[in-house]
């Protein structure tokens, strides 16, 4: 897992690269997760919202 490997990384005195997953010794820039798997947070925000909207659903339908 990456959490794994930059806290490894960080222990041994390194900086990660999260683009090329690999760990350096000069300091490297941050890119968020939003940047690296944009299909993966907005899918999942976007499956939320549909998990709101059918609870409010269910809320205003009448029971059977």
């Amino acid at each position: 897992w990456e959490l794994g490997d930059v806290r490894a990384c960080q222990l041994e005195g390194g900086y990660w690269n999260y683009l090329e997953g690999a760990c350096y010794d000069t300091p490297q820039p941050f890119v968020s997760w939003l940047q690296r798997s944009p299909l993966l947070v907005n899918g999942g925000m976007l499956l939320s919202v549909v998990g709101l909207v059918m609870c409010m659903v269910g809320f205003y339908t009448k029971p059977r």
